[in-house]
């Protein structure tokens, strides 16, 4: 449904243009959910807006493309976005009250997302709105349609995100960390739903997170990126059974087990660089205790474990023990 080819993002800046986002690819089935997951700047959130459209005006696709239901997507201008058909694309984004129009009842907002897509009256809208409030499980929905956002609660408003990004029927949903500013209980409300509207509507999910726990809980596939690329690509249950990619052993490593009391958390040597023009090889090598001279050398090759799990590596991680 939704597949991503060797897509880089150039970004221009006082200093030149250097690639935020280099050689991506990764692909989505109906009903599917992958996995995002990354360290904050890893270029996880501007390869979601690339595959929305969204990229802020410094920024452009300069290689690869991105396909929607077959057909690449990647340089339409917004109108025609808006008239894909059967190929729609949302996105929740991760704060609901900067995304929200603050002096716009909440109903009017899910009318306005429904109206700019089919013709249909403002009754037959509101309609429509108030059963998206009650398919994501908000209480009362006549009533709190007419609410401004900050009549309702996090969790609440979040749900009013998904109602809008439900409201053009999708069939690609990308969700970037929306469940980063809840409590865990409301949290897990947020996940639960996701998985069922997936399960029952076969939305295919871009689930973004820095969260691996996350993952494990709700995604089919992941995708680990670092530095821009990705480096490891897995169904999850493999990935957390034999993660090979050096990068994603030390975010495994980093991840306190219930059980255990140790004094101090692992982590992983040194610190994330900030993006900035490419280097060449592995962009992990300098913190990676496992890093070579020839790891410097374009380019790097797939270690395929012959699981459809792959790990952009020269020298992977041996596989352990089920």
């Amino acid at each position: 449904m939704l597949e991503v080819r060797d897509l880089t993002v150039t970004i221009g800046t006082e200093d030149g243009a250097f690639e935020a986002v280099s050689e991506v690819s990764l692909s989505l089935a109906p009903g599917e959910i992958l996995g995002l997951v990354g360290e904050s700047g890893c270029g996880k959130s501007i390869t979601s807006l690339a595959a929305m459209g969204l990229l802020p005006p410094q920024a452009r696709v300069s290689r690869g493309g991105v396909f929607l239901d077959g057909e690449e997507i990647t340089r339409l201008p917004p109108h025609r976005r808006l008239g894909q058909g059967s190929g729609r694309i949302a996105m929740i984004f991760q704060e609901p009250m900067t995304s929200l129009n603050p002096v716009m009842r909440v109903g009017e907002q899910i009318v306005e997302a429904i109206r700019v897509r089919e013709t249909v009256s403002e009754r037959e809208a509101r309609a429509r709105a108030v059963e998206l409030l009650d398919m994501v499980r908000i209480p009362d929905p006549a009533r709190r349609i007419d609410n401004y956002p900050h009549e309702m609660s996090g969790g609440m408003r979040q749900r009013a995100m998904i109602a809008i990004a439900l409201a053009c029927r999708p069939s690609v949903l990308i969700a970037d960390e929306p469940t980063t500013a809840l409590d865990v209980t409301v949290q897990t409300q947020i996940l639960g739903l996701i998985r069922d509207l997936c399960d029952s509507l076969l939305v295919a999910v871009l689930y973004i997170t820095h969260d691996l726990g996350t993952v494990a809980a709700l995604a089919d596939r992941v995708c680990v990126m670092y530095r821009g690329r990705i480096v490891e690509r897995a169904p999850v249950a493999d990935l957390f059974r034999n993660p090979t990619h050096p990068y994603t052993v030390g975010l495994m490593a980093c991840l306190p087990r219930i059980g255990e009391r140790p004094e101090t958390l692992e982590t992983i040597p040194g610190s994330a660089p900030p993006l900035g023009p490419r280097v060449s090889g592995c962009g992990f090598a300098p913190r990676c205790e496992r890093a070579r001279p020839d790891c410097r050398d374009d380019p790097l090759p797939w270690f395929d474990t012959g699981r459809d799990h792959v790990a952009l590596c020269r020298y992977p991680m041996v596989e352990r023990e089920p």
